[in-house]
């Protein structure tokens, strides 16, 4: 008999012990991402912290949350479960109230602490910063360049991001995503340094930079081809040393505008302008492709990446006494160039027909106004 409860004691324990051991620590939670909503918020203003992630069990839950002079402290829950424990997806909005209890301009540290079922022990999830206010200003905080400074439609744009960083510590950050809502370009950018402890004290975070000698390097985004308008620019920086949230760090607003819809030629003596029409009835003006050339032009019609037409203008005054037109087209719209010598008003001219693929221009007859 007393073999018999012993036997049974011991089954529960090993039980009992199993369950513990299946309902595991609290690392369990996995494939943790966590962002706020808006990425950086205003001093005084409420936000939301978006905890998505695996767990092998659910529901998780928001079992405490903590304010403390150095940041915000999340303790997360989740019940224990018995064997087999496939991994759950779950996701925690929690909105957290600015106006109360606001948050200074700068860093603030976030923890995410969890817990597994009957467990006291707590262990950290995840560890990050998030920055309150506009910006974050810092010595490496870097001013935006754009290629060309003033863009028009038909040219593309490129992002020049400067940042002085040392010799022997990190490498130029490197392009995480680029984020586009209406006007607003949000460009995302990861960086090797931490924005937390010896960094922020403006110190090298590699010891063996002794003394630290900065240098100048600059990450280059393509924005693409974009339409006239206006534009808001924010520069994120994420430090994949510190693991920090995405934290603001430039901000500005830029123009792009109309390209114009004629080019000058031969020393700005003859102006060429295109019109097309295409099958559906569509009439638009062609859009000079940017380029250095003084005697040559490219046009596009439907898109600033789909180039259509050639245009030369060249001069052929000391071989017949005339300037040559040439032209070459990879189109069946109907188009009309118009090529105008500024200096005499003597105008020039071609049509393609609606349809009719395109032929080669070979004019070196088209105007008798040498010199």
């Amino acid at each position: 008999m007393l073999k018999e409860l012993s036997l049974k004691c011991f089954l529960v324990l090993t039980v009992l012990l199993i369950g513990l051991t299946a309902a595991g620590p609290a690392t369990a939670f996995t494939d943790l991402d966590v962002r706020l909503e808006p990425i950086q918020p205003l001093p005084g203003e409420d936000f939301v912290i978006v905890i998505e992630g695996m767990s092998e069990s659910l529901p998780v839950g928001l079992e405490d949350l903590v304010r403390t002079d150095q940041g915000l402290e999340i303790q997360l829950y989740r019940p224990s479960c018995a064997p087999p424990c496939p991994a759950q997806s779950f996701r925690l909005d929690l909105e957290i109230d600015g106006s109360s209890n606001p948050f200074s301009e700068g860093l603030v540290e976030l923890w995410i602490n969890g817990r597994v079922g009957i467990e006291n022990d707590r262990s950290t999830l995840f560890r990050t910063y998030f920055a309150v206010g506009e910006l974050f200003f810092h010595s490496m905080t870097p001013e935006t360049v754009l290629n060309p400074w003033t863009p028009t439609d038909n040219e593309r744009v490129q992002l020049l991001v400067p940042v002085v960083a040392n010799v022997c510590g990190p490498s130029p950050p490197r392009l995480d995503r680029i984020e586009r809502n209406g006007s607003l370009i949000s460009v995302f950018l990861n960086f090797s340094p931490g924005f937390g402890g010896e960094f922020l004290n403006g110190e090298s975070p590699d010891p063996k930079c002794s003394p630290a000698v900065p240098y100048l390097s600059a990450t280059p985004v393509d924005l693409g081809v974009l339409e006239a308008g206006t534009y808001n620019l924010e520069v994120f920086f994420r430090s994949t040393r510190d693991d920090s949230l995405p934290i603001r760090v430039n901000k500005r607003p830029f123009q792009v505008t109309d390209a114009p819809d004629l080019v000058s030629l031969q020393g700005d003596r003859f102006q060429v302008e295109v019109e097309w029409r295409d099958a559906a009835g569509q009439v638009g003006v062609g859009k000079p492709v940017p380029g250095p050339s003084a005697d040559s032009t490219l046009f596009t019609f439907f898109g600033s990446e789909n180039w259509e037409l050639l245009v030369k203008v060249l001069d052929g005054c000391s071989m017949n006494n005339r300037f040559w037109v040439f032209g070459a087209a990879a189109t069946d719209v109907e188009y009309t160039i118009t090529v105008t010598d500024t200096q005499t008003q003597a105008v020039w001219t071609y049509t393609n027909p609606l349809g009719n693929p395109s032929a080669a221009i070979n004019d070196t007859d088209a105007f008798n106004t040498c010199p």
